[in-house]
């Protein structure tokens, strides 16, 4: 395959034989655009099947690491500079949002498998009936202020309402800093949702504006609230972005245990949104958390950079995201495979909300760019790949376009000849040439001598372009 897609190959068959490179280079298009959409659909983020692992890209090490070797045993610190004993919360969720309960087993936390509790249950014997796979508990830290109320309830009626949280089992917590302007109408919405978990930090100081602690807040909330069992995963997203509940939930699934997201220059995560996916990585995150001293950092930087490091967890690359403005032009079954929007305004989530629960809007539509439509693709990259390697070929033979027009002519006029000769076939003799009364050879004459008679050569010259200095007779 290599030696036919030579230089030396291309130009001998281009020289010799036009169908020949005709068939060469087609053959060659063909295989590159192959090639080129196995890796487009083996790579992209975006278009990996919902039955497949997603594969990310691992991150380095958090440069501002505090280890847990830092921190001696004997070291003793003030409870201000430690989480999460720092946090009082004046306001707290009284919704479940823990993993199945683990019991004690021998000093140790065990998960009962609830086929071995099915199994426990029938000593007949019998093999009882497979249970369901039951939906991962997980939660999502929402940080807000405690006067954005009409953000909050743009959340609750789409991405985060009560009825999707209930049947999925993951629950969204919006976490705010201490406000006394709104303390009654936010203990009355607390009640009313209770979803609502209010540090006692004021949000008017400068340090909170700064470097605020809601999301360190809600994993040391957590902490304290699942002592006994730890949810499969957490995530924090921005009161500007739009979660695609559907996705996350399938996806998350499929996820390698860690912390994913969107990586920045210094090594931590785009602060918009990230997941910390296993149980076993947020007991190792949270068990950090009360041993390491906190840093004047931003919580995302603090979280996915500093913190990541001390518990040993790996960062990957792994979350789809799209621009805001791109996903008005797209149809439905380009949104449900992204994962997170980011910036998305206020005015906006009924409208993707819509988009993204209606049914009829769910199927692709060709031709409108982003939809998913490989066939096109491989379509629009063999006719590139076929106009550069024409060109190509034109700059190798020069005399090509005037040999391919010629041979075309001849093919053509030989047609039209035939034909002619079908209609006058009554007037000519057997041989083709007429009788003697036509002045035409009689009883089969030697062709040759005819030939030369006439001055033609017969034999064609492939050291010149075609139909320059002879011509193939027809009989």
């Amino acid at each position: 395959m290599l030696r036919w897609l030579s230089v030396g190959y291309l130009r001998r068959s281009c020289l010799y034989s036009p169908r020949k490179c005709f068939v060469v280079l087609l053959a060659a298009a063909v295989l590159v655009s192959v090639v080129l959409m196995w890796t487009q659909q083996t790579t992209s983020p975006g278009t990996e099947g919902r039955d497949r692992r997603p594969v990310g890209r691992q991150i380095l090490t958090h440069s501002a690491v505090i280890s847990l070797a830092s921190l001696p045993d004997n070291l003793s610190l003030s409870p201000a500079f430690l989480l999460p004993d720092s946090f009082v919360f004046r306001i707290q969720p009284r919704m479940h949002v823990c993993g199945e309960v683990k019991q004690q087993h021998r000093g140790k936390r065990k998960t009962m498998d609830r086929f071995e509790e099915l199994l426990e249950a029938r000593p007949d014997g019998e093999e009882p009936p497979i249970p369901q796979p039951i939906p991962s508990h997980g939660v999502v830290f929402v940080p807000v202020l405690a006067e954005e109320k009409e953000t909050r309830m743009a959340i609750r009626r789409t991405w985060g309402s009560g009825a999707w949280q209930r049947n999925a089992r993951c629950r969204v917590v919006f976490v705010c800093g201490l406000d006394e302007r709104y303390e009654s109408d936010l203990q009355a919405e607390a009640d009313l949702f209770s979803d609502i978990l209010q540090l006692d930090h004021p949000e008017s100081s400068p340090v909170d504006h700064i470097h605020p602690k809601r999301i360190p807040g809600g994993l040391a909330w957590l902490e304290r609230t699942c002592s006994t069992s730890i949810p499969t995963f957490i995530a924090k997203a921005d009161a500007s972005v739009f979660v695609n509940r559907d996705a996350l939930l399938q996806q998350v699934d499929q996820l390698p245990n860690g912390i994913h997201g969107q990586t920045t220059p210094d090594n931590s995560l785009v602060g918009s949104f990230f997941v910390i996916r296993g149980s076993e990585s947020i007991e190792h995150l949270l068990l950090t958390l009360s041993r390491v001293k906190y840093v004047m950092l931003e919580d995302d930087k603090f979280i996915t950079g500093v913190l990541t490091d001390a518990a040993g967890l790996s960062r990957f690359d792994s979350i789809p995201t799209t621009q805001s403005p791109s996903w008005r032009r797209a149809d439905g079954c380009w949104l449900v495979q992204r994962l997170v929007y980011p910036d998305i305004s206020l005015a906006d989530f009924p409208t993707l909300w819509e988009t993204m629960t209606d049914r009829n809007h769910l199927t692709c539509r060709s031709g409108d760019g982003c939809c998913e439509d490989s066939w096109g693709l491989g379509i629009t990259l063999v006719s590139i790949w076929l106009i550069v390697l024409l060109l190509q070929l034109s700059i190798l033979h020069t005399n090509f376009w005037s040999s391919f027009a010629l041979f075309c002519s001849d093919v053509c006029n030989t047609v039209d000849s035939g034909l002619e000769d079908d209609e006058d076939s009554d007037d000519y003799g057997e041989n083709g040439f007429g009788g003697p009364e036509d002045g035409g050879p009689v009883n089969g004459l030697d062709f040759e001598a005819e030939r030369r008679t006439r001055g033609e050569d017969f034999l064609f010259d492939i050291h010149r372009p075609y139909g320059v200095g002879g011509h193939i007779d027809r009989f």
